[in-house]
């Protein structure tokens, strides 16, 4: 419910560029000034408005979007575009394999182990795909297998330019879920974004076996009998 009431705020305010004051967003939205403003505070904590003080009244517009997150994104997507195609495969996948240990490391930190239990796995691969732009979430789970969908790739449009950019994705999965007790990891892409999919649905195993994707290792038990 909210969700829609925010783009419906949101969408009133792109129609008036010059920006348009609360008692005018109530008057189009159909609710009452004090919960318009209670959302005006929620959609602006996500920087997708802001306003300018106009005498007594604020007048609320959609800012510019120039901030260092589209800046770096953009000029990844401009790089990968200027690349040959030839070479651009090569690139993102060393690339992507050097930024998945780096970040691996800091969830080997957190837990203070080498080694990854089943549900620090998925904590640490839903935690950072999240935090680089995804919307990640456990489809199910077992000792075998594990089942993520995502809804949004970090590179938005972008990876539609760009498709070999998802491989930075499964990397860092293959990475942390290959930290597991197994040792190893192979992730499956049964849906992508990148290739015109709404999500994508990815399958993590743990164990060897002759499903098409990409294998990944990583440190292995060793036991003292």
């Amino acid at each position: 419910m909210g969700s829609e009431i925010e783009n419906k705020i949101v969408d009133v305010i792109k129609k008036h560029p010059i920006g348009v004051t609360s008692s005018e967003i109530a008057n189009l939205v159909g609710l009452n000034r004090m919960t318009i403003i209670k959302y005006l505070a929620i959609i602006k904590e996500k920087a997708l408005i802001d306003f300018r003080q106009f005498g007594m009244a604020k007048l609320w517009y959609i800012p510019v979007e120039v901030n260092k997150e589209f800046f770096f994104r953009q000029l990844i997507l401009n790089v990968c575009s200027n690349i040959d195609r030839k070479d651009i495969r090569s690139v993102i996948n060393n690339s992507s394999e050097e930024m998945a240990e780096i970040i691996l490391h800091k969830y080997k930190a957190y837990y203070s182990s080498d080694i990854f239990q089943l549900h620090q796995i998925q904590e640490a691969i839903k935690d950072s795909m999240n935090k680089i732009g995804c919307s990640f979430n456990l489809v199910s789970k077992d000792d075998k297998k594990l089942v993520i969908k995502n809804l949004k790739s970090p590179f938005e449009e972008g990876i539609k330019k760009s498709p070999y950019l998802g491989q930075v994705v499964i990397d860092i999965i293959g990475k942390i879920a290959a930290n597991g007790e197994t040792g190893y990891a192979k992730v499956v892409v049964k849906k992508s974004i990148a290739k015109g999919d709404a999500e994508d649905i990815y399958e993590i195993y743990f164990k060897k076996n002759k499903i098409k994707g990409k294998e990944y290792s990583g440190p292995v038990i060793t036991t003292i009998s």
